[in-house]
């Protein structure tokens, strides 16, 4: 293992420890097993799950939000990434970078073509696939949206603080990456870059956007949190703004959603569902006419949660957990995390393709299991 693993370590493992375990509840971690739902049926697919997995190159990551291209290429966006070989179920020769993304052509598992793209510098050290432009930190995928005029990817900033320990970073800005012609293969890809004016990050929590992301009739709906922290316990929020398909690079004609109705002032907006992840999805389903949101319950758990909604903003049903992740271990330190659904792969009418990651509070343990840190699928069948 190259010396920049220490450096790097999943930093993104390390936050999600720190952040989300603040404002996960005991009951979410500690409640005793349940059956799954009348509504609904959960298998494992095991043919998305292999697509994925491969023993060189690209070997894992986090994050995995999917964005529709065209009628068959989908995008891939992804966190902290490992870059390198698996051999005997371990990581050799390899590295981690903040970010990734990969293109697949075609929907069928079985059929489809995937390709990965990351960087590398001058002297041929791998990198992440976007850094920010104002030298501060790195970037993690948040998730995007394809538009008549181009592709959006939301981006929130990391960065290092004066702490020299393992827990020296915090969040510093949540931007929009603009790429004016997401047809071409992503090397050639133009990327402007534009911070969001409307987040906040502070000790007492922070707003965010681009958690989940929606195009639905003439507009999009750009899902965030909003995170408050009282009597040192941090709570977390789901709001919502949108703006029109065609205005999506315009700041000023944002509308956030308040107790009053849609308006331009970010600071109301009202808090929909809570125990929130930072990472989820929000899908429509039309044969339903339900809006659908996907996540991990308080954002680290071994359950997997859905809530549902006649509307986009709301209101919407208390979350059901619909999924116990197997992996998740407290005595081996595993945990699991990142739950969403893309809509974008293949699927039969009323399912939902759903996604998950494993991960370890070990670095080392990480290292030497590469069964972990892979999106993992799982397939809900609504009855």
């Amino acid at each position: 293992m190259k010396n920049n693993f220490k450096q790097h370590s999943s930093i993104r493992s390390i936050v999600i420890c720190i952040i989300l375990l603040l404002s996960v509840s005991p009951i979410s971690l500690l409640s005793k097993n349940i059956t799954a739902g009348k509504r609904f049926i959960v298998t494992k697919p095991a043919e998305y799950s292999s697509f994925f997995q491969r023993n060189e190159g690209w070997t894992g990551a986090d994050g995995d939000y999917s964005v529709t291209l065209s009628k068959n290429k989908i995008l891939w966006i992804y966190g902290d990434t490992w870059i390198g070989k698996i051999k005997n179920g371990k990581h050799i020769d390899s590295t981690l970078v903040n970010n990734s993304i990969a293109i697949q052509h075609g929907k069928d598992p079985r059929q489809a073509k995937i390709k990965y793209y990351w960087k590398k510098n001058e002297g041929g050290k791998h990198q992440a696939f976007i850094t920010p432009t104002d030298g501060k930190g790195w970037y993690w995928f948040y998730d995007g949206v394809r538009v008549k005029n181009g592709l959006y990817l939301f981006l929130m900033q990391i960065d290092r603080t004066e702490d020299k320990s393992a827990f020296g970073f915090k969040s510093v800005g949540n931007w929009v990456a603009y790429i004016p012609n997401p047809d071409d293969s992503p090397e050639k890809w133009q990327i402007k870059q534009h911070k969001i004016p409307f987040s906040t990050f502070s000790v007492g929590g922070l707003r965010q956007f681009g958690s989940a992301v929606m195009k639905h009739g003439d507009y999009v709906y750009i899902y965030g949190a909003k995170e408050e922290k009282k009597d040192k316990i941090l709570k977390r929020y789901m709001i919502v703004a949108r703006v029109k398909t065609g205005e999506m690079g315009d700041f000023d004609k944002w509308r956030f959603y308040t107790e009053n109705g849609w308006s331009s002032d970010y600071k109301k907006c009202k808090k929909i569902i809570g125990d929130i992840a930072n990472e989820y999805s929000v899908t429509y389903m039309p044969d339903m006419k339900k809006f659908i949101a996907i996540f991990t319950e308080g954002g680290l758990s071994p359950w997997i949660v859905m809530s549902s909604s006649e509307n986009p903003y709301g209101p919407w049903d208390n979350p059901e957990r619909i999924y116990k992740c197997p992996e998740a271990d407290n005595k081996k330190g595993i945990f699991c995390y990142a739950a969403k659904a893309h809509p974008q792969l293949l699927h039969l009418k009323n399912e939902l393709i759903v996604t998950y990651i494993t991960n370890t509070y070990d670095f080392k343990q990480l290292e030497n299991d590469a069964s972990l840190y892979w999106p993992i699928f799982i397939k809900i069948k609504f009855k």
